[in-house]
């Protein structure tokens, strides 16, 4: 039987996670979730796999994962909408690369929401910029703003010591809240998976920074 929580699926519950967004929310959650869904199915095999959105849309339709978790706007349709946060503009704390222009940028690769909505909003303000990193996960962009490289567009849970936000007092654009939502492959079937779900959905509704805003 194979649950999955974001990730492919194989013959054993698999979850993915979706990156850079559920780099910032699942990371934080999935740990506490597994570890749950480990003292409840100790010998089920889960795995976790962390890609853009748009691949694990695809990966979902093929069935070749059961449960993931995306950004909202990767061209989804239904799902459960389980979080949702600004995106925000963000730069070393100890250096000053957001004033080189173009700007350099760490995003992740083609496809990614976050990516689009930077290049896009520095476009529509003119603001000259060039991708200078690309990373498939946060942790690859987090080495290039803790280096004082570039700046990102991450969410506002993803700002941590030594980084810092840029606001339009800085010369940036506002950027919108994004949603990440909770999608079940139509493949998927079983009382494994909707017990894995039901961990994920509970887990994000329990835990008051990700609770969904009245």
């Amino acid at each position: 039987m194979n649950p999955t929580c974001c990730g492919p699926s194989s013959p054993s519950p698999n979850p993915a996670a979706s990156p850079p967004p559920p780099s910032g929310c699942a990371s934080t959650l999935l740990p506490g979730i597994l570890a749950r869904f480990a003292q409840t199915h100790p010998q089920v095999h889960v795995e976790v796999v962390c890609r853009p959105s748009v691949d694990l849309l695809r990966d979902l339709a093929a069935g070749e994962l059961d449960l993931a978790l995306v950004t909202q706007g990767s061209g989804e349709t239904g799902g459960t909408l389980v979080h949702r946060e600004p995106l925000v503009w963000i730069t070393s704390a100890h250096h000053r690369v957001h004033e080189d222009s173009p700007l350099p940028l760490a995003v992740c690769e083609q496809g990614c929401l976050f990516r689009r909505y930077a290049t896009e909003r520095l476009a529509q303000r003119g603001r000259q910029a060039r991708v200078a990193y690309t990373s498939v996960s946060v942790a690859g962009i987090y080495a290039a703003l803790e280096a004082g490289l570039a700046c990102s567009v991450l969410l506002r849970s993803n700002v941590r010591p030594g980084l810092r936000v840029l606001s339009e007092a800085d010369g940036f654009p506002k950027l919108p809240e994004i949603g990440v939502t909770l999608q079940r492959s139509t493949h998927a079937t079983g009382r494994l998976i909707d017990r894995l779900e039901q961990h994920m959905l509970d887990a994000f509704s329990s835990a008051p920074s990700f609770a969904l805003a009245a």
